[in-house]
């Protein structure tokens, strides 16, 4: 009597839970063709993407375990890409299995995209834009670029906008269409070494061959610097007081630039003030006509 009772309630809770999932959401009939929604779709659809989710995540964190921070930035915009389409493929793929004609919700989705095409016009580009960024590399995750005359590095490229990271900390969120219609400078795209230079005026007085190789030895004891190409100096110019030099090195992380060359120039000074070498000072040279001329102009507002 006992077994029949559980029987009969394991089978009452069963037809009570298989009444509350075919509970119809949405029961919409066109023609021929029905799309029935039920509770039951809707709790598959978001277990499936939730497993999907995980799946994706474990895929990541196996092919992104070896890679360097820089290698994992590139990986996650293509991850981003593909990720909207793996989620797009299983949430029509438990459509179709529920039963639903997938074209009807095909052809009112191309209508309603039609109709919020003039008023999403923008939102479009942005899509279209990561599309072409992604696909064509065109930029990547750490890549360094000029945003409004500032060097930025790139940290996240999705489907709509792309975030960057200025010298000072500051996020930056650009939608993609930017990239497609104004010019961007990419300062790392074929190679990570870029050149940069640092200026200085030596007194004409001065050792030349004394002051390029304190540059040059300064330059190579940077960390930052590579060893090949070599630094070296050039000489720019001949200035009326000075030799203008400019010390050229390659560096590896060009997003950190001025922090790179401002650690090179101080050690330029100490290692100029341990060789007893000046840095060129502006003067003005005043001749002996001049001289009196303001000698004169002195006495005559003192007597005034």
């Amino acid at each position: 009597m006992e077994n029949i009772t559980i029987e009969q309630v394991g089978t009452q809770l069963w037809h009570a839970i298989r009444d509350i999932l075919s509970f119809e959401l949405i029961n919409h009939k066109q023609g021929s063709t029905k799309i029935i929604i039920t509770i039951g779709t809707v709790l598959l659809i978001a277990v499936a993407l939730i497993v999907t989710k995980y799946i994706l995540k474990g895929i990541y964190l196996v092919i992104t375990r070896r890679f360097s921070d820089e290698e994992s930035l590139r990986f996650k915009g293509v991850y981003n890409f593909v990720s909207y389409f793996v989620y797009l493929f299983v949430f029509i793929s438990i459509l179709s299995v529920s039963g639903i004609d997938i074209s009807i919700i095909l052809t009112a989705t191309a209508v309603l995209f039609v109709g919020l095409g003039l008023a999403m016009r923008e939102l479009f580009q942005d899509i279209i834009g990561g599309l072409y960024i992604i696909v064509d590399k065109t930029i990547m995750a750490g890549d360094v670029i000029e945003v409004k005359g500032e060097a930025c590095k790139v940290i996240e490229i999705t489907l709509r906008t792309t975030r960057v990271i200025t010298r000072e900390d500051r996020i930056i969120v650009i939608p993609n269409h930017k990239f497609i219609t104004d010019v961007v400078s990419n300062y790392t795209q074929v190679t990570r070494i870029v050149r940069a230079g640092i200026k200085i005026r030596i007194p004409l007085s001065e050792n030349l061959e004394l002051v390029e190789k304190i540059l040059v030895d300064a330059a190579k004891e940077n960390t930052h610097v590579v060893k090949n190409p070599k630094p070296f100096v050039m000489l720019d110019n001949f200035g009326e007081y000075a030799y203008e030099l400019s010390l050229n090195v390659f560096i590896t992380n060009s997003f950190r630039e001025p922090r790179v060359l401002s650690s090179i120039r101080f050690d330029i000074v100490r290692r100029m003030e341990e060789n007893n070498i000046h840095i060129a000072i502006p003067y003005f040279k005043i001749d002996e006509g001049m001289r009196q001329q303001m000698f004169e102009q002195t006495k005559d507002n003192t007597s005034e």
